[in-house]
């Protein structure tokens, strides 16, 4: 998509016809780019927008992060516990073997 809009830009197009009709950008940074184009200050509007959705990324990924924490940690125990379990398993079974 960012190939086809540099080819397109450097055609001649404006960024909106060239990037901003694409349904896959979120329609805020489209009203961001938007703006900035319009204005021909795209840099001072982009400076504030980058650190925002620096934050919501950072955030998300944390948030992430918090539930995949217990997730793992259920995991790995029932794993070493099915360890645990089939070898006191496998020694029980000598040991009738053996009586």
């Amino acid at each position: 998509m960012l190939a086809d809009a540099k080819k397109a830009i450097e055609a001649g197009q404006s960024m909106r016809e060239a990037l901003l009709d694409d349904p896959r950008i979120d329609p805020m940074a489209r009203n961001i780019l938007q703006t900035g184009e319009e204005s021909d200050q795209l840099v001072a509007v982009l400076e504030p927008a980058i650190a925002r959705f620096e934050a919501e990324t950072s955030q998300m990924m944390s948030q992430l992060t918090k539930m995949l924490t217990p997730i793992l940690t259920l995991i790995i125990g029932t794993t070493v516990g099915a360890i645990i379990l089939s070898t006191v398993s496998a020694i029980m079974d000598l040991n009738d073997a053996v009586l």
